[in-house]
């Protein structure tokens, strides 16, 4: 049974239990909830998740305080540590929205791109509507969907990275393999067109 604070915090939109956060959202859709449901392929398990998670949190840390330290030089040695054998890349910063910061990091020799939302800007139907579309887009020419996580005030999304940017694949290919390129886009449109998203 909830105590009257937890029921309190509740109707203000977080309840804090243990060492878990959970986001209350009043009159939310049911239907925009994630459902139970088997893992698919690529999904990464809450486990690996949170191992990948805290590693960007450590890297995204280190470079702060590398910033606060007024030493340029440092930070960017922070957010790119020297790599052993054996040992995944460190995470690093890809881009930066209102929203979100992602990263990209290493596990078991894949790279992954974590959205990860700020602190405040997190609207839970808005994340489960993303997670929910990213999960049933299950093509090979749409980025792969690899699991979320929402715990302890963290919002992240994880998808499979793409090494280059559609932009440096075209410049670096001939026009023909450009024409493979825009037929690839086409096929993931219509894919999406299909499922109603775009």
């Amino acid at each position: 049974s909830c105590s009257t604070m937890a029921l309190q915090q509740a109707a203000e939109g977080v309840v804090y239990m243990k060492d878990r956060v959970f986001v209350v959202v009043p009159h939310f859709e049911p239907a925009l909830a994630a459902p139970a449901r088997a893992p698919l392929p690529g999904e990464l398990s809450p486990e690996e998740m949170r191992t990948v998670a805290d590693s960007v949190v450590k890297s995204r840390a280190a470079a702060s305080e590398a910033l606060a330290s007024a030493d340029p030089a440092s930070a960017a040695a922070a957010s790119t540590p020297g790599r052993g054998r054996g040992t995944p890349k460190p995470p690093k910063p890809l881009g930066e929205g209102r929203y979100s910061v992602v990263w990209e990091a290493e596990h078991k020799g894949k790279l992954l791109a974590l959205k990860v939302w700020k602190q405040g800007q997190l609207s839970p139907p808005d994340f489960w509507r993303e997670v929910n579309i990213l999960r049933d887009l299950q093509c090979k020419y749409v980025v792969q969907y690899c699991g979320h996580l929402l715990e302890n005030n963290q919002a992240i999304l994880f998808m499979r990275s793409c090494p280059r940017a559609l932009t440096d694949l075209m410049a670096q290919r001939k026009l023909k393999d450009n024409g493979i390129c825009v037929k690839h886009i086409a096929k993931a449109l219509r894919y999406m067109h299909k499922r109603g998203i775009v």
